[in-house]
């Protein structure tokens, strides 16, 4: 097991609960009339995450971002100078200042290391050329599919962590859109998810298109091919029902038979391909049904 996931998720989830508790304190102490320059600096270190991350949760529909947010990170480094100069004007000001330059501490950290994956990168067995092994996986309704029957045209798998990654959610509301220039072109389209069958049964209900909701029991084909995530989901939400080990966004085209046309391995949770590439590769290829 990788306990170095499982105390970045904890950090993380810690860190995520403290600058939301001082997002409401900053703006709670501002309206007691404490000073200004200090409690206003707090807020800019804290609400504009605390307010994307909100924003990302409920209503995402683009499955990325830029890789650093710097908007949020500029913001973030001028609420320390606010606290800095509050600091100067004031003796009650050095505790803002403290708390500013902590929280921009933990976003430097957010944007720079969390946002990646620990493990080695990319995966040796989704090279372009080789074929993927042979698996068996379960649909939404719980019945068995085998790579065998999957492979009998052209497809794009799109390796997804969960129902509670709104990333991920995004990527099936964006290939939900999509779906019929892909079938247009002969593909079919799998979404692959280590998560419990009913999690996905609830998604295949969401989003009425042909396309399989997979689930991999137990992370198998995800170890198999490399991109598998040991502790990888925030920690606390095991209470949901999820499993703590999941996979790396992953999206693998592939030819009939099952031969890997291309694959994206990203490196940050918060950047995935767009569409257009899916479409770019299926038309390069000039593939066809079998």
């Amino acid at each position: 097991m990788n306990y170095r996931n499982l105390l970045r998720n904890t950090v993380f989830m810690a860190y995520f609960n403290a600058i939301t508790v001082a997002a409401v304190v900053a703006g709670w102490r501002l309206l007691q009339g404490a000073p200004v320059l200090g409690w206003l600096g707090v807020l800019l270190t804290t609400a504009p995450l605390v307010a994307y991350v909100s924003y990302a949760l409920l209503t995402l529909r683009v499955a990325r971002t830029s890789q650093r947010l710097p908007l949020i990170g500029a913001q973030a480094v001028l609420g320390v100078a606010l606290a800095a100069y509050g600091a100067l004007a004031s003796p009650e000001g050095w505790l803002p200042l403290a708390l500013a330059g902590a929280f921009l501490l933990g976003f430097i950290w957010y944007a720079y290391s969390f946002a990646g994956f620990l493990g080695a990168r990319p995966s040796p067995r989704l090279a372009p050329g080789q074929r993927l092994p042979d698996f068996v996986l379960r649909d939404a309704q719980g019945q068995a599919v085998t790579s065998a029957h999957l492979f009998k045209q052209p497809l794009v798998l799109i390796f997804y962590r969960g129902n509670w990654c709104p990333f991920c959610m995004a990527q099936v509301k964006e290939l939900a859109q999509r779906y019929r220039d892909i079938e247009a072109l002969g593909a079919g389209i799998a979404f692959i998810s280590p998560q419990p069958q009913a999690k996905s049964a609830a998604l295949s209900q969401r989003f009425e298109i042909p396309a399989r909701f997979l689930v991999d029991e137990g992370n198998t084909l995800a170890r198999q091919l490399g991109i598998d995530s040991a502790w990888g989901i925030p920690t606390g939400l095991q209470a949901l029902g999820y499993a703590s080990d999941t996979v790396m966004p992953t999206v693998v085209i592939t030819a009939p038979g099952g031969r890997i046309l291309w694959a994206d391995e990203t490196d940050n949770y918060r950047v995935r391909p767009e569409p257009g590439t899916y479409l770019e590769v299926l038309r390069r290829e000039a593939l066809v049904a079998a």
